[in-house]
């Protein structure tokens, strides 16, 4: 993975792995807190969140020199699997880092730091007789381990930012006025941008359900939000919910809103909800983005993270480019080995004209909600 400052590559047996709680050792944030390869999903605040929602013990690795410095953490989680065999290899109970998470994989200071964290993490998925799944944040997991293997898994788009935070946080001024367009216009038509709240949260949940049903993807349950938004509350470096609201009169309404998530150097933009009338008039989340990334930006982090993009979405991605995002390859590791046709995605797309996404787009919403809650407990 990425070396840490001041880090020496050093042989796999000079690490030792052990157990850790990241909830009680401070070391475990201050280590992800500082390397550069950490996301916000390393961070012990996640780990609390994805607990509320998944009911399945973690498994905290930490690698520690002889000093008894960490030189390299692994979080994981062992899912239940798809009942009845249901999707295969892939479905079936794993140890991972980490489930329902974009990008949580090891990160230490040096190769053989790595390579201990996933020895030590095959050893025990091999004693529960489960499949290892890692999902690394840079690729460069090959030949560490034996028959752990990588396989394309999707593209997730990235805007690299300048470090002086003085610059331009895109790749041209024209890219600017014409995204700083769009936002004038929500500005004009009474959208603003505001820090969300508890008192947000029904109606921006709400609004999160009807976005999932559109694009045929189970919604998370509504716990894992209300944990996230207090983890943000608790440390607004970790993240917030942002809202893009209109006012008419005394009444005020939420129309849009997103989550963002802070790591080391990346700003990860997580769950959207939108009110799609309002979207096709006065382009809030446009407005939510900018704001996300000039707030990046001027922390000083370099990479703002809009996320990957499922099979046939191709609208998505088409939003996700015109911010000046560069397309990076997303690859998952399995141990045992999975055949990459296996791990590709399936079904139809979106705008395919399916009956049963047209179908699923008809469902009301507390349904939906349910069915999300019920397939998530085994992914």
């Amino acid at each position: 993975m990425s070396a840490g400052t001041g880090a020496a590559p050093g042989p796999a047996s000079a690490v030792v792995v052990r157990e850790v709680d990241p909830a009680t050792d401070p070391r475990w944030d201050a280590y992800v807190g500082t390397h550069p390869a950490a996301s916000a999903y390393h961070r012990s605040a996640w780990l609390r969140v994805l607990a509320t929602e998944y009911d399945q013990p973690l498994t905290a690795l930490a690698g520690e020199d002889a000093g008894g410095r960490i030189a390299g953490v692994l979080p994981l989680v062992r899912t239940r699997g798809i009942p009845f065999g249901i999707g295969g290899a892939l479905g079936s109970p794993r140890l991972c880092s980490l489930p329902r998470t974009p990008a949580a994989g090891p990160v230490a200071d040096h190769p053989a730091a790595t390579a201990a964290l996933l020895e030590a993490g095959v050893r025990r998925a091999e004693a529960l007789g489960v499949r290892v799944q890692l999902k690394p944040v840079t690729s460069d997991l090959d030949g560490l381990v034996p028959e752990l293997v990588g396989v394309p898994w999707r593209l997730t788009y990235v805007l690299h930012m300048p470090s002086d935070p003085e610059a331009c946080c895109f790749d041209s001024r024209r890219r600017e006025r014409r995204l700083h367009h769009l936002v004038r216009k929500a500005e004009a038509d009474g959208v603003s941008v505001e820090t969300g709240s508890f008192a947000d949260l029904d109606d921006w949940y709400r609004l999160y359900l009807d976005a999932m049903r559109l694009h045929a993807q189970p919604a998370r349950p509504r716990r894992l939000f209300q944990a996230l938004l207090a983890a943000c509350e608790a440390d607004p470096a970790f993240g917030r919910l942002s809202v893009a609201v209109v006012r008419d009169g005394g009444a005020r309404r939420v129309v849009a809103g997103i989550f963002v998530l802070n790591g080391t150097e990346t700003t990860s933009y997580a769950f959207t909800g939108l009110d799609r009338g309002a979207a096709a008039r006065s382009h809030p989340v446009d407005a939510l983005v900018w704001d996300a990334i000039h707030r990046s930006h001027a922390a000083g982090l370099r990479r703002f993270d809009l996320g990957e993009v499922p099979n046939g979405h191709e609208a998505l991605a088409t939003f996700k480019l015109k911010w000046g995002t560069t397309p990076e390859p997303v690859r998952r590791y399995y141990w045992p080995p999975i055949p990459p046709e296996e791990v590709a995605e399936t079904g139809p797309s979106p705008g395919s004209g399916s009956r049963a996404v047209a179908a699923w787009r008809r469902v009301p919403l507390p349904v939906t909600a349910l069915a999300g809650r019920i397939v998530h407990r085994y992914l």
